[in-house]
């Protein structure tokens, strides 16, 4: 049986790797691609799974992930169908021979350099921050490209063993311990699109939130893809309160309820945690 194929945010040794690994385990065939909108685009029959980044406990929402969810083709042929949580320990790299009193950039996938402000304030306070597509990237910067030859990158410690060249200047780096990353690969749990069905601002999303009944877990708004100004759609991901009846029944019976208050809504997921 040939084995399973999984996208995730590359290059090998990004904690979005990681986290497919720990879902999938070893024998699954892993596919790195270059952005979280490419991981989205390379499924297909070959490539039925990809992981992806939704958010940490410290930095929020991933938004990358959030804009891709924004598409019609999500909550169609495409489907959210799990969650991984992983723990995130973030180091400063750099090549070997240079010490932190020489780093001039640092780089890093955006939501990482956030995790790390403290760190980056007080000991590379002059330091020039550059956004990566993924912390595995910022390491392979640093490792292959002379431009970044005194640079640093915030990355898995796991990068040193893909990349030899580089050395760990500091290990947990990040604002606090025990930062888990939440990657959309199971309690019962389904994530909802909405948005309001005639274009009008979205100012009262108390109604489709009490008419839902169901528990709710988070909100996410990104603005809508329809053109109109200020128009919102909204992922609210809910879990069931009680056993007792089917999740799917009760996930069905609340879309009904938020479109009869006059709202658009398409089930992106359903899963068990």
């Amino acid at each position: 049986m040939p084995a399973i194929g999984v996208a995730y945010l590359g290059p090998v040794g990004t904690y979005t790797h990681q986290a497919a690994h720990q879902k999938f385990g070893p024998s699954a065939k892993y596919v790195g691609q270059d952005t979280i909108k490419d991981v989205f685009n390379s499924l297909s029959p070959t490539i039925p799974f990809g992981v992806v980044p939704q958010e940490n406990t410290i930095f929020g929402s991933v938004i990358e992930t959030y804009d891709q969810l924004r598409h019609s083709n999500v909550g169609k042929g495409l489907f959210v169908v799990g969650e991984v949580t992983l723990g995130v320990q973030h180091c400063l790299l750099a090549r070997k021979g240079i010490p932190l009193s020489e780093i001039k950039d640092v780089l890093s996938h955006e939501q990482a350099l956030g995790q790390c402000q403290g760190f980056l304030s007080k000991h590379l306070p002059s330091a020039r921050q550059m956004k990566m597509p993924s912390t595995a990237a910022a390491a392979e910067a640093i490792a292959t490209s002379e431009e970044y030859a005194t640079s640093a990158a915030i990355c898995s410690k796991i990068c040193t063993t893909v990349f030899p060249e580089l050395d760990v200047l500091e290990e947990s780096i990040q604002a606090m311990n025990g930062i888990d990353t939440d990657s959309s690969g199971l309690g019962n749990r389904a994530l909802i699109r909405i948005q309001h069905s005639d274009g009008a601002r979205t100012s009262d999303l108390l109604l489709p939130l009490s008419v839902i009944d169901l528990g709710v877990s988070r909100i996410d708004r990104r603005p809508s893809l329809c053109g109109n100004p200020f128009e919102d759609m909204f992922f609210i991901e809910v879990f069931q309160r009680s056993e007792g009846s089917k999740w799917g029944d009760e996930v069905s019976d609340a879309m009904q309820r938020v479109m009869k208050a006059g709202w658009k809504a398409c089930l992106l997921g359903i899963w068990h945690c």
